[in-house]
């Protein structure tokens, strides 16, 4: 291959002497190259056999030219003597033409620079290159993934391939397509320069073997319709098979993807270059992970790359016959996701700095889905959330480890017309599409088979039975109040007309306080009477909550303990009114946070993603955006603060400064207070806090993450169901701090600490993770924290103790045998069991077994039995000797 590869120079100046277009000598340089490649006989002479193939492939070439020219003149004189079209089929083609240069003007930015020059302009792949000063590899690779994303755009929009090839064929003469000059008068929506500026479009479309260009800038490859199997439905993979006959190897689905015929890529810098990015610093570890599909079967040929929080992407592998890829460590926290156009990526595998882990990265075939929400009388709906989610049992149909795996964030919000669109989803069995809407009834529906531009979703809000609970909200004159939140236990909803809502008893509990509230009002509480006495689950009781004024603020500064201002500190407040979860997610949220403008998930979602594909993590966006969870506010240069959106009371208000953690109390202060005073300790940090990382054998652990961490707010909830059970539930946050990696020894240092609260989060790839120095929950005015401060050894000499990272997982011959698996070590004590996955951890005393298997767990060393439960009854228990670096299955 690399013998060939040096010719590549030579029979390319011998190529330009045979066609004058520098393009088209470029595609015969590369076909006789794939010839070569997939030739069955060793070549004794390669630069003679390569002469011969450019040679012939020319000629054939010319030969394909002519034919073409004396159909189109035929085609050109039959229609000379053709009827004038009708308006009808006149006012068709402009539709068509208008649908497909709005597809080309929705394509990402990157990409639709390419497209227009190479396409528009008809500018060669160099001269693309030489205008956008980049490599032309990377124009190449930007105009096939462009092109693919058209496609997909395309049947996206007219659900299904087959409803968009034939019209576009049709628009030039059929099957032979016809040289014609079109002058329509379209604008060109978006604006701007370029295509989008243009109004009209004057000359030929031009047919080359491998493109079309038509009127209005819209751009088709038609030849590669056929590669792509155009009369699927479907993007469906293929492979094809060099050769002198062009013969093509039959598509599979992508649960049975065949290996593209592709060469290894090269360097970190070639490898960044063919995919228009900037290098990712590397260093000289090397990367191995492996690609899966839905079913759990390697999937060999496929691309993977890198890509970091912002979008940025570096190296990428391409994976072998048993789906694995090795490409250099990035050395940075990064995710590795498909790079196929026709692939969505359901499973991305997360790598750490100092992680050594095997990412496990699932792929599957992509869908575009799009549609409307509406409510039972056809109105648009919108800000309702629309999220593709993957069933309970998916990572259960592994058996590999997903420690390293993220799922994907397929959620977008519909706009003002009702509207919504996923571009690029998972084809996964047994996925839905979840829909919700505060003040609706939340739904959901089967994901599609195949991508699809008509989902119609209707939302209902819930109908007054006997026991629901209805009621109105108002504002301080008696006005009704629509699109306002309101919660009843653990029940959220929202206003509609009106102000009226409704809450079914189910969900409410034995509650009996209402509470709602709207940005730019104080809430309003309401308490149902007909509760007073013996809870009645036949009452229908109607509650009025009339909302307040403007809510209030505190202002104040933030001094160091020498009274000289901090900058750039988070302050908020820790004691807020918990109002309950929001349909979309983030847990439960306060009523000053959603006042004072901290946004909800919905909100963050419609800020941070476009056309459902987040443009950062999620971690990310909640650590860097206030949220009504946890609202806070900076410092300006003078340390001055003002929060917002409190209620008429006392609070009591932190500061922490981000680098040193160290965190600053004060309080009760009084809601519209101008002038309060927040002032360090004089010993509120250590000059070092330094130590070792050892197992519970005692030996060093090396590669642990060792990171400063200080929880900064704790919402509970307390609400009582129609049994009369008290449920509690919690909901926090916590501010990261600085974070270093322990050396062969296991040590670790830091400099100038704040110690009262902050305690060492310590992560790994062959460790369980570990809090050191946290004393359980912290309550929730932050006093009694005293994490590092309270631990027991010198701070300078600390030994943390950490147990290896086993895994196990439960099949059982019988799926009806049990339901449930705990486990408990030598004593007897129950042990918690974890699922560590790229976007975070659950631990639990129990977790379920779908069709009689779990996941791939994860346990510490003192695990020495596992029990199974059926219905809440313990039903067998099973001894094991958990391996390390192997899953350990256990069978029943």
């Amino acid at each position: 291959m690399r013998e060939l590869l040096s010719h590549r120079s030579w029979l390319f100046r011998l190529a330009q002497q045979l066609v004058r277009d520098e393009a088209h000598a470029d595609d015969l340089c590369q076909e006789a190259m794939l010839q070569a490649f997939a030739s069955p006989v060793r070549l004794s002479n390669p630069r003679s056999w390569l002469a011969r193939a450019v040679k012939s492939l020319g000629l054939r070439s010319a030969r394909d030219d002519a034919r073409r020219r004396r159909r189109e003149q035929a085609a050109v004189t039959a229609r000379a003597g053709e009827a004038e079209p009708s308006a009808v089929a006149v006012l068709e083609r402009v539709a068509m033409h208008r649908r497909v240069v709005d597809a080309v003007m929705r394509l990402d930015e990157l990409y639709r620079a390419a497209v227009l020059l190479r396409y528009w302009e008809d500018l060669p792949p160099r001269e693309v290159a030489r205008r956008l000063d980049l490599p032309v590899e990377t124009v190449r690779t930007r105009l096939k993934r462009g092109l693919a994303q058209l496609r997909l755009r395309l049947d996206q929009d007219f659900d299904g391939r087959g409803a968009w090839v034939a019209p576009l064929l049709a628009l030039h003469g059929g099957r032979d397509f016809v040289a014609t000059t079109v002058e329509p008068s379209i604008p060109v929506p978006g604006g701007g320069g370029g295509l989008a500026a243009a109004t009209c479009v004057t000359g030929a479309a031009i047919v080359k073997t491998h493109l079309v260009l038509f009127a209005c800038g819209a751009v088709l490859l038609t030849s590669l319709l056929v590669i792509w199997g155009w009369s699927d439905p479907e993007p469906v993979r293929s492979a094809r098979r060099a050769g002198s006959d062009g013969a093509r190897v039959a598509a599979q689905p992508v649960d049975e993807i065949a290996t593209p015929t592709r060469e290894a890529v090269g360097s970190s810098a070639r490898r960044a270059a063919e995919l228009g990015t900037e290098d990712v610093v590397a260093d000289a570890r090397q990367l191995r992970g492996r690609v899966l599909g839905v079913a759990a079967h390697p999937v060999p040929g496929v691309r993977v790359r890198l890509r970091g929080d912002l979008g940025g992407v570096a190296d990428a592998s391409i994976t072998d016959d048993a789906g694995y890829f090795t490409m250099p460590h990035p050395g940075v926290r990064a995710e590795v996701v498909t790079d196929e156009v026709d692939l969505a990526t359901v499973l991305a595998g997360v790598i750490e700095p100092a992680g050594s882990g095997e990412p496990v990265i699932v792929a599957t075939r992509a869908l575009g889905l799009s549609g409307v929400v509406v409510d039972e009388a056809g109105n648009e709906l919108a800000g309702a959330l629309v999220r593709c989610v993957l069933p309970r049992d998916f990572r259960a149909r592994f058996g590999d480890v997903l420690d390293y795996s993220r799922p994907p964030t397929w959620t977008v919000q519909t706009g003002d017309a009702g509207r919504f669109e996923l571009l690029k989803v998972g084809r996964v069995p047994g996925a839905v599409l979840r829909v919700s809407l505060a003040g609706y009834l939340a739904t959901e529906l089967p994901q599609p088979d195949r991508s699809s531009s008509a989902i119609r979703v209707t939302l209902t809000r819930p109908v007054p039975v006997p026991g629901s609970i209805t009621g109105q909200v108002v504002d301080a004159a008696g006005a009704p109040v629509e699109q306002a939140h309101v919660s009843l236990g653990g029940a959220v909803t929202m206003s509609g007309e009106q102000g009226r809502f409704l809450f079914d008893m189910g969900e409410a509990g034995r509650e009996r306080e209402v509470l709602a509230m709207k940005r730019g009002y104080l809430p309003g509480r309401a308490t149902l009477a007909a509760w007073e006495g013996e809870f009645d689950s036949s009452a229908q009781p109607f509650v009025t909550v009339a909302l307040g004024g403007e809510p209030l603020a505190i202002s104040g500064l933030v001094v160091d303990a020498r009274r000289r201002p901090l900058a750039d500190a988070k302050v908020w407040v820790v004691d807020p009114t918990v109002f309950g979860s929001l349909p979309e997610g983030l847990g439960l949220i306060a009523v000053e946070g959603y006042l004072g403008g901290g946004l909800t998930r919905a909100e963050l979602w419609e800020r941070f993603t476009q056309h459902g594909r987040p443009t950062m993590s999620v971690d990310r966006i909640l650590d860097t955006n206030p949220t009504a969870k946890w609202n806070w506010v900076r410092t300006d240069a003078s340390g001055r603060f003002t929060l917002t959106g409190l209620l008429n009371r006392e609070y009591t208000v932190a500061a922490l400064v981000p680098d040193t953690l160290v965190t600053i109390v004060g309080g009760p202060i009084y809601a519209g207070t101008d002038h309060a005073v927040l002032m360090a300790a004089a010993e509120a940090t250590v000059a070092r806090v330094a130590g070792r990382v050892v197992s519970s054998a005692g030996q060093p652990v090396p590669e642990v993450r060792v990171q400063l961490l200080r929880d900064t707010l704790l919402l509970r909830r307390e609400v009582v169901g129609t049994d009369g059970r008290k449920r509690r539930g919690s909901s926090g946050r916590s501010q990261p701090g600085r974070s270093v990696v322990t050396d062969e020894s296991g040590r670790f240092e830091f400099r100038d600490v704040g110690t009262n609260g902050v305690y060492l989060a310590l992560s790994g790839d062959q460790i369980m993770p570990t809090a050191f120095g946290r004393d359980g929950e912290q309550p929730p005015e932050l006093r009694g924290a005293q994490g590092l401060a309270a631990v027991d050894q010198p701070l300078d000499a600390l030994e943390v103790r950490v147990s290896l990272r086993l895994h196990l997982r439960v099949e059982l011959a019988d799926a009806e045998f049990a339901d449930r698996v705990s486990a408990v070590d030598a004593a007897g004590k129950r042990i918690s069991l974890w699922v560590i996955s790229g976007d975070g951890v659950d631990r639990l005393s129990q977790f379920p077994l779908h069709d009689g298997r779990s996941e791939v767990l994860s346990a510490p060393e003192s695990v020495t039995t596992v029990v199974l439960h059926k219905q809440g009854r313990e039903v067998r228990r099973i001894p094991v000797a958990l391996v390390p670096g192997q899953v350990n299955v256990v069978r029943d």
